[in-house]
């Protein structure tokens, strides 16, 4: 199981791109692109994938082919490639001129909307540890993250109420919060991942 003291990272291959425009990388350690090095840049941002069966791919592939998005980042996709190229080809939204790193690779088999599985779950968690390891290595300046099961995380086995408990783990940060915010308000949590009988 993956729990808050699990040490332990996903394997990386090396992969080939299977379009001249799409440029799929299953080493983050070795990505051309870089982080943000003095302002006028703009900010790399990974996105991960989220849950596989979910709708998490399907938000991204929309996202970054919103033209306001190009302009303020470059989006580095974080997940299956495959998982990317299926609701690419599915739901008739490009994938073009964007970089993808590889993090758990093929599951093009087990792909099933709708349905909550183990290894949609650990894709998802494998996802964001890539991502985590991206920012690290400052080979991203921040990390979007697509939704995710909570159900297929614990079939998994990834022991964690929610992604902000596992970004916590994987920064190894001592505090966190988790922040709504809009355009006129900024709201921070007090409680989260807990029910409201629990709260004091």
């Amino acid at each position: 199981s993956i729990h808050r003291r699990d040490t332990r990272k996903c394997g990386f291959t090396k992969a080939r791109t299977r379009s001249s425009s799409l440029s799929i990388d299953r080493n983050p350690a070795t990505t051309r692109w870089s982080g943000m090095h003095g302002r006028g840049k703009t900010p790399v941002v990974a996105v991960t994938a989220g849950d596989f069966n979910g709708i998490g791919p399907e938000v991204v592939l929309k996202s970054i082919n919103a033209a306001f998005v190009r302009k303020i980042c470059r989006p580095l996709l974080v997940g299956p490639a495959g998982v990317f190229e299926y609701y690419s080809r599915r739901l008739r939204i490009p994938l073009h001129s964007v970089r993808i790193i590889e993090s758990s690779g093929r599951v093009d088999a087990w792909i099933r909307p709708g349905e909550i599985s183990a290894r949609s779950g650990r894709a998802a968690y494998q996802a964001l540890e890539a991502a985590v390891e991206l920012v690290k290595q400052r080979k991203a300046d921040a990390i979007v993250t697509a939704p995710v099961s909570k159900q297929a995380l614990h079939r998994a086995r990834v022991d964690f109420p929610g992604q902000t408990e596992i970004m916590q783990h994987l920064s190894g940060s001592r505090r966190v919060a988790m922040m709504l915010v809009s355009g006129t308000m900024r709201v921070g949590l007090a409680t989260i991942h807990i029910p409201i009988g629990r709260v004091p």
